[in-house]
């Protein structure tokens, strides 16, 4: 059993190490803050082009990620108010990158106990694995009170103050 749990907490310490921090794979250009409601798939496209014009992805990624809420419904709404969209990576042409927009009065993904999303994170990954250090990163913010508090209230400077402050652990 000592082993088991020692090989655990390797892998999670090396985990931790695995790829960018947050603040590397979420730049200021890519943080949208008091956006007007819209439909969940003007709001997919509007996340998604934030990466697009950095690069990171071509047009195909919302289309993806429009197909795989429809066919799968809103298991992306990862919490309340918060949705972390992604899809395959057939349409990232660069290796990380996030985004994240919020909306105000927040989007309709039909989640049952979720709506409105207020949040909307956009992860583009080529690589297995390499966006676990910053999702990490992304979850201690969420996790917080004061962080989730933050993020819910649009102010853009707080917001980038506490992906500097999460990039650092």
């Amino acid at each position: 059993m000592r082993l088991l749990i020692r090989h655990v907490k390797q892998y999670v310490a090396e985990t931790k190490r695995i790829g960018p921090n947050l603040i590397e794979v979420l730049s200021e250009t890519r943080v949208l803050t008091e956006q007007q409601s819209v439909s969940r798939d003007k709001a997919i496209q509007q996340c998604v082009a934030l990466l697009e014009a950095d690069g990171i992805v071509d047009g195909g990624y919302a289309d993806d990620i429009i197909t795989q809420l429809e066919n799968f419904g809103p298991y992306m709404v990862i919490s309340p108010h918060i949705a972390l969209i992604h899809a395959k990576h057939e349409h990232v042409k660069q290796s990380v990158g996030f985004s994240l927009v919020h909306y105000t009065n927040g989007i309709t993904f039909n989640h049952s106990q979720y709506d409105p999303v207020h949040i909307v994170v956009t992860l583009a990954t080529k690589q297995p694995q390499i966006h676990l250090n910053a999702l990490r990163q992304l979850s201690e913010l969420i996790m917080d009170a004061r962080g989730r508090e933050d993020l819910f209230s649009g102010d853009k400077r707080q917001i980038m103050n506490w992906i500097k402050d999460v990039s650092k652990s």
